[in-house]
């Protein structure tokens, strides 16, 4: 938001010594000034402050014309006047004071009409602290080193030593009622040190003119608040793991102003005459890239942004940034499965080896794993000749490469259980009728000698007639 402090006062003696800044050139600098108002009031000029100042700092106002001999034309010339300007509180570098010439004394009509010079001064008039001076007349042979050369008329006069024409004072090329400096020219919102923004402000090519209408805002409205102070800087390094690539170049963006450089860019990416403030930096992070680290110096209000760091600058702080790389691929590709086997049906008779073991070793050719990149391992869930249950049983083989990309091949086992139990019988058995009913019955485990226990499961006994081929578990049988 834009400061503008409009006060004013007269000129008066007191016996009171007030506490205030001392001023010296340079301090302040012009921004507009309207000579063709319709009244005193209505004619006024701006300037803006490039160092803070205490309340009650003064700043007296006069276009009395200099002579580099003997000082300011005394006594006061038809037309000339002064005014004291007080500051009704503290105000910071960059705050914007506008003025009208209704208090200058006495009436301002030479100023106004005749076209003059301002200067801003402490002090007195016999023994003047020049802070600035600003020239609308241009007469025949005057120039920027020392304007007329003398103050020949109320409206003439010599350029003290104590100023410098583009620096700490203005001459404007041509003479008009009417000037404002313009934002579309010299850019706003201004930063720099008071010398930069001196350079600007008081730079004519960047100023307009009308010399029949005044602008009405006196300052242009795009103006804003300058930041005055000592600027810095922002070095940013490359640096990366491996020397192969130390002229790849790497893409960066500093405060939205886009740059490369690679680890041989000497001297680094520099960017100058910064203000205080945030900044941003950030890397462009390549493919097969990772950013590790960011070495911005020991300032603890710096912090870690998205692939960057926001630098927060310091007055005149000069920083060092590095950004550190390595190397490292990015690897989306599948490892491959070859030789994956078929499904497997086998009929098993059991081996003996297997004891009480319900189940079969089954065996096969094992799948191959291979990947782009070395580091490829092969896993599974059964190996060939473990011992598979009957039934059926899915074996799965998962390569796993070094990036965590997976692959899988999976095949059945199914297992047939082919080997019968093989009971001891006995030959010939004695069965006693019930005298009653005249019949018998016998089972089928009446036969059984020495019980044949499966290991994979219970064994079921039968009966049958001879030449009958209906089996069941027993027999009824009668005389």
């Amino acid at each position: 938001m834009k400061k503008i402090t409009l006060l004013w006062v007269l000129l008066f003696s007191t016996f009171i010594t007030i506490a205030q800044t001392s001023l010296g050139a340079g301090d302040i600098a012009f921004l507009g000034v309207n000579t063709d108002g319709v009244s005193d009031a209505d004619d006024n000029f701006a300037f803006v402050l490039l160092k803070d100042i205490e309340a009650n700092t003064t700043i007296t106002f006069t276009d009395r014309g200099w002579n580099d001999g003997s000082g300011f034309v005394e006594p006061l010339a038809n037309g000339d006047g002064e005014f004291t300007w007080t500051a009704g509180s503290a105000l910071g570098a960059g705050s914007v004071v506008v003025l009208d010439f209704s208090n200058l004394n006495p009436a301002a009509a030479s100023f106004t009409v005749l076209g003059d010079q301002l200067f801003a001064i402490q002090g007195t008039i016999a023994n003047p602290v020049f802070i600035a001076g600003m020239q609308l007349n241009i007469g025949t042979g005057s120039d920027d080193a020392n304007w007329d050369g003398a103050a020949t008329s109320n409206t003439t006069s010599a350029l003290p030593d104590a100023l410098t024409t583009g620096d700490t004072a203005i001459r404007f090329p041509i003479e008009q009622d009417n000037w404002q400096f313009s934002c579309a020219s010299g850019g706003c919102p201004l930063s720099g040190t008071p010398e930069q923004i001196r350079a600007i402000l008081h730079n004519p090519s960047n100023w307009i003119s009308d010399n029949d209408n005044v602008f009405p805002s006196t300052v242009d409205v795009n103006f804003g608040t300058p930041t005055v102070g000592s600027l810095g800087s922002i070095t940013v390094f490359k640096n990366v793991d491996d020397d192969t690539y130390a002229d790849m170049m790497f893409e960066f963006n500093i405060a939205g102003t886009p740059f490369s450089i690679s680890e041989n860019t000497v001297g680094g990416y520099v960017v100058s005459n910064l203000a205080p403030g945030t900044y941003n930096i950030n890397e462009l992070v390549p493919e097969n890239w990772d950013l590790v680290s960011i070495n911005a110096g020991v300032q603890q209000n710096n912090t870690a942004a998205i692939n960057g760091v926001n630098i927060v600058l310091e007055e005149g702080e000069n920083v060092i940034a590095t950004f550190n790389n390595v190397y490292a691929p990015v690897d989306n590709t599948l490892p491959v499965i070859t030789y994956c086997p078929e499904s497997i049906e086998m009929d098993s008779n059991r081996s003996t080896e297997l004891g009480n073991e319900c189940g079969d070793f089954v065996t096969w050719t094992p799948p191959m794993a291979s990947d782009n990149l070395p580091g490829v391992i092969l896993n599974s869930n059964y190996e060939p000749g473990d011992l598979f249950p009957f039934g059926a049983t899915e074996v799965v083989y998962t390569a796993t490469d070094a990036a965590g990309n997976q692959a899988e091949c999976r095949f059945m086992v199914s297992l047939i259980d082919k080997k019968a139990p093989a009971p001891i019988c006995i030959n010939g058995l004695f069965v006693e009728l019930d005298a009653i009913s005249g019949l018998g019955t016998i089972l089928a485990t009446d036969f059984i000698a020495s019980p044949n226990d499966d290991s994979c499961g219970p064994v079921t006994y039968l009966i049958s007639r001879v030449g009958s081929d209906v089996k069941s578990p027993s027999l009824t049988l009668s005389c």
